[in-house]
């Protein structure tokens, strides 16, 4: 199974409609980043996106980044599409410092069944927090795909939270950022592999061209087993 990682530059809602419609699909699971468009979009933005995406997702899986969606409220909304059909949306639910005086949080953290496996969306932040990942695990998630919008001073911290969810969670995350001024791309994937006794994780990263990964190889079902190895129970022990 391959998956790209288009790190798009940011750009406004009719340049975005053109580069999508000229865009090519060409692998499995395609990820964008979050906001690379730089408006706000209303239901009749997202509906012609959503359209020119069912077109181009034959056999294919699409998560084209995530989308400031205003319907009477503001949402930083991540749509998957799964061979010509939209499958759903994730809200963020983690917002980030000044995101929550505009926007507002989800409320659900969903996986969604598509015809490359389980998959679940952490956007940007919510990949920060580590129950946000264990939830998608418990909920049979293979596959963590993170549209991101990291400011290049903070890409060491970025890919430390990538790296540490996918070994702690013997899960894939694949990480997607813009290649605008600010944010530099330096998009990543962590990939968990069974060594010896345990279990390692390799990384791929690309500065500024498309990250493209292939998870033909690894064996999840066996490495997965460490969900079950963490019942989920803590307390604080008093001095």
């Amino acid at each position: 199974m391959i998956i790209k990682g288009i790190q798009a530059q940011r750009m406004n809602y009719k340049d975005a409609v053109k580069y999508l419609n000229d865009l090519c699909f060409d692998s499995d699971i395609t990820l964008m980043p979050e906001k690379w468009i730089t408006e706000r979009l209303n239901n009749e933005n997202i509906e012609n996106i959503i359209n020119i995406l069912i077109e181009k997702s034959r056999n294919k899986t699409i998560v084209p980044g995530s989308f400031s969606f205003i319907d009477e409220k503001l949402f930083n909304r991540s749509y998957i599409i799964s061979d010509g059909a939209l499958i759903g949306y994730q809200d963020k639910i983690n917002l980030y410092m000044g995101e929550s005086i505009y926007y507002n949080p989800g409320n659900k953290i969903n996986v969604f069944e598509t015809m490359h496996g389980k998959i679940g969306i952490a956007i940007c932040y919510d990949l920060d927090f580590p129950y946000y990942a264990k939830i998608l695990i418990k909920k049979g998630a293979s596959l963590i795909l993170n549209p991101s919008l990291i400011r290049y001073e903070f890409h060491n911290e970025w890919h430390l939270y990538v790296e540490s969810r996918s070994l702690e969670n013997r899960i894939p995350v694949i990480s997607v950022n813009s290649v605008s001024d600010d944010f530099k791309g330096d998009s990543i994937a962590a990939v968990p592999y069974k060594y010896k006794y345990g279990v390692k994780i390799k990384t791929f990263c690309e500065k500024n061209r498309d990250l493209i990964i292939d998870l033909k190889d690894i064996l999840y079902d066996e490495i997965k087993k460490r969900i079950n190895e963490d019942n989920g129970i803590y307390d604080f022990i008093p001095p």
